[in-house]
């Protein structure tokens, strides 16, 4: 009986609301009488908007904002203080302080950029020789001084221990400068960067404190640090058969490329060792020296390179005698300035001086020497004969 009142009482409503709907000409949803109320039928997918309970504006976020106490009103004497002192003026509406910024009337005016090697930190007398280069973004004046500072802690964070060959049976400080000037010879034949070869020796000597090779291995140490040492300075380095062939085939291909990998793994593959040449160009630069005196330099420090028991000098220190030994040589002394940027004075040099200038008096004799010794002879005499025309 319920089920067909209700029956009854949809078709009733249903009818009328067609009548009506044709009558007015549209179309009426239907509608479902529930007791005495009508309700509209929704259509499907369709999401009726919610309506707050309360206004935003009625919100309270909590139940102790209520109890702030309201701020003190000023007492009469406050007031009558105020109104004389701005008796003229007038409530102003606060403005926003982004829109109401004047950008056309600001001065900008450039920063000037931090120098760490300010005058501040030179003592008397020593000029700044960065001072010149504010304007060389690739010379990076203002962090001169960090960057020599950081190439020092490098030198200390990886030296080479005084008489590192003692441990190894195999290998003598001789044998070494048998090495050392093979690849001289192969670096000129390659026509590779100074860089190569002062990166090459200092591999090796790490190599050699940290590792026995045998004596039958030693070439093969040098051929792979050369070619490791190429990857990391050259723009074009010779490829690994290169170093097969100068080798005359006594190393396959593979034996040279697992030796490179044994010796980066040995390092931690930690290649940053700073080298006498860039110590050499800060100090020859704080000095003012031309272009003999910096290549006599240069040449002490590759002799130097075959010399065993200069393997241990910081580098810092190698480029810094090899300077003085060439000032000296043209009759210049060791100044404050070159004390300061050489960071030796030359009193300390003296040990390191003495055993250059031996190596100099012996390179025309020395069996290991003697073409290094021509090369640079080839290059004085170009150097003399651009000064005499120019």
């Amino acid at each position: 009986m319920t089920t067909f009142t209700r029956s009854a009482r949809w078709a009733s409503s249903a009818a009328s609301s067609t009548e009506n709907a044709s009558e007015r000409g549209g179309f009426k949803k239907p509608q479902v009488t529930r007791g005495t109320q009508r309700v509209a039928l929704r259509p499907p997918n369709k999401v009726l908007p919610v309506q707050p309970a309360l206004k935003p504006s009625k919100l309270q976020t909590s139940s102790t904002a209520a109890k702030c106490p309201e701020p003190k009103k000023p007492t009469l004497r406050a007031r009558a203080a105020v109104g004389a002192n701005h008796a003229t003026a007038k409530e102003v509406p606060a403005a926003d302080p982004v829109a109401s910024l004047d950008v056309a009337g600001l001065c900008v005016e450039p920063l000037e950029k931090p120098s760490f090697s300010s005058q501040l930190l030179l003592p008397d007398g020593v000029p700044d020789i960065d001072s010149g280069d504010r304007d060389e973004p690739q010379l990076c004046a203002q962090y001169a001084k960090d960057i020599f500072d950081y190439l020092v802690s490098l030198e200390e964070a990886f030296p080479v221990k005084d008489q590192y060959l003692r441990h190894s049976p195999h290998i003598t400080g001789d044998m070494r400068a048998i090495l050392v000037n093979w690849l001289m010879q192969v670096h000129k034949r390659f026509q590779l960067l100074p860089e190569t070869l002062f990166l090459t020796v200092s591999v090796i000597d790490r190599f050699l404190q940290a590792e026995c090779v045998p004596r039958s291995k030693l070439q093969l140490v040098g051929a792979a640090s050369m070619f490791l040492s190429a990857k990391y300075e050259e723009m074009y380095a010779p490829v690994v058969d290169d170093f097969v062939y100068v080798t005359d085939g006594a190393y396959s291909k593979g034996e040279v490329l697992r030796m490179e990998k044994a010796i980066l793994n040995r390092l931690d593959w930690s290649l940053g060792r700073p080298i006498p040449l860039h110590f050499l160009r800060r100090i020859s630069k704080a000095g003012q020296v031309d272009i003999v005196e910096h290549s006599l330099a240069k040449y002490a420090l590759e002799l130097s390179l075959l010399c065993y028991e200069l393997s241990w000098v910081r580098p810092s220190e190698q480029a810094a005698a090899a300077l003085c030994l060439a000032l000296q040589l043209d009759g210049k002394a060791w100044d404050p300035t070159l004390t300061h940027y050489g960071r030796f004075s030359q009193a300390q040099l003296a040990p390191t001086v003495a055993k250059m200038a031996a190596l100099m008096l012996d390179a025309d004799k020395g069996k290991h020497t003697v073409g290094l010794f021509r090369s640079y002879g080839e290059l004085h005499s170009h150097i003399c004969l651009y000064n005499s025309f120019f």
